[in-house]
């Protein structure tokens, strides 16, 4: 007669393993890699022609596939890829235009939305948190400002 209860441990440490195995490969694969060798695509490179409204930014010296790695990063999880729709969070495309030209405010926004949140008077981010059910961005006090730019000038790109 086989004693089926001193297989049951052996079963939940194989599965245990096998799940701690598969996440650890999928959170390698999802990481940020070292800043790309040469050739950089650049904002440039992928707008053609380049848009003359008066809020528009030389994004010619950003970094768009540092951009799309931050962005696969830090904002797949809740916003769409194409920048136009919706998804658990609200479309990213046209964010440089909405803040222009207070960029700082929308600097502290992306670092600690919380904190921003708490302290803003400014009704579109405010109006924004109330339509999306008060949900709370996770803070991302790590980024630079060179990401900030970097992950913008993806966004424009892509919308």
């Amino acid at each position: 007669m086989t004693n089926y209860h001193l297989l049951a441990p052996l079963v939940y440490t194989t599965l245990l393993v096998v799940i701690l195995t598969f996440t650890l490969a999928w959170r390698r694969s999802t990481e940020v890699a070292e800043a790309p060798a040469e050739p950089t695509t650049y904002f440039c490179d992928v707008v053609s022609p380049p848009r003359t409204w008066k809020w528009q930014r030389d994004w010619g010296h950003y970094e768009v596939d540092r951009g799309k790695a931050l962005f696969k990063m830090h904002c797949a999880f809740c916003h769409n890829k194409n920048m136009r729709d919706n998804m658990t969070g609200p479309a990213l495309g046209g964010v440089y235009e909405r803040w222009y030209p207070d960029t700082t405010q929308l600097k502290a926004y992306l670092r600690d939305p919380a904190a921003f949140l708490d302290t803003t008077q400014l009704a579109r981010p405010l109006q924004l948190h109330r339509e999306w059910g008060e949900m709370v961005k996770p803070t991302y006090q790590t980024l630079t400002d060179d990401d900030i730019w970097n992950l913008l000038a993806y966004i424009e790109a892509v919308y």
